[in-house]
C-alpha cells in the first residue's frame, strides 16, 4: 500500500507539474502574445514617425518646390507682361507702318500722275517744237525765195538799165 500510495502521490505531482506547466504555458502565451502586440505598436509608431518625418520631408521639399514654381510663375508673368507690351507696340507700329505705307502709295500715284502730265507736256512742247522749226524752215525757204526773188529783182533792174 505504500507503494499506491506513493503512486498516487507521485501521479499527483505529477498532475500538479502538468496543471502547473499548463498554467505557465498559459500565462507564458498571453505574455508573448502582449509582448508581440506592444513589438506591433511600436513598430507602427515608429512606422508613423518615420512616415510623419519623410511626411515633413516632402512637405518641406514642396513647399520648396512651390516656392520656385511662384518665383518661375512671376518671372513668366513679367515676360508676358513684356511680350503683351511688345505686342502692343508692334500693332502701334504696324499701324504706323500701314499708314506710311498708304502715305507712300498716295506719293507714288502723285508721281506717276506728275510723270504721266509731265510727259504730256513735254510730248506737247515737242510737238509745238516741231511746229515751230517746221514754221522756222517755211521762213527760212521763204525768206530764200524772197532774197532769190530780190536777186532776180536787181538782174532784172539791172537789166532795164
Amino acid at each position: 500500500m505504500s507503494f499506491i500510495n506513493e503512486y498516487w502521490w507521485a501521479v499527483l505531482l505529477l498532475a500538479l507539474v502538468i496543471i502547473l506547466i499548463a498554467i505557465w504555458g498559459t500565462f507564458a502565451s498571453r505574455v508573448y502574445s502582449r509582448y508581440k502586440d506592444i513589438e506591433k505598436k511600436f513598430n507602427r509608431t515608429a512606422a508613423r514617425e518615420e512616415y510623419l518625418v519623410e511626411n515633413e520631408q516632402l512637405v518641406a521639399e514642396l513647399e520648396g518646390r512651390k516656392d520656385a514654381l511662384d518665383a518661375l510663375i512671376k518671372e513668366l508673368d513679367g515676360r508676358v507682361m513684356e511680350l503683351r507690351k511688345n505686342y502692343v507696340e508692334a500693332a502701334k507700329d504696324n499701324d504706323d507702318l500701314n499708314q506710311l505705307r498708304g502715305q507712300l502709295d498716295e506719293l507714288e500715284n502723285n508721281y506717276r500722275n506728275t510723270l504721266i502730265d509731265l510727259e504730256r507736256q513735254i510730248a506737247s512742247r515737242e510737238d509745238e517744237l516741231q511746229r515751230l522749226e517746221d514754221k522756222t524752215e517755211e521762213y527760212r525757204l521763204a525768206e530764200q525765195k524772197l532774197e532769190s526773188f530780190k536777186a532776180h529783182e536787181e538782174e532784172i533792174k539791172k537789166a532795164q538799165e
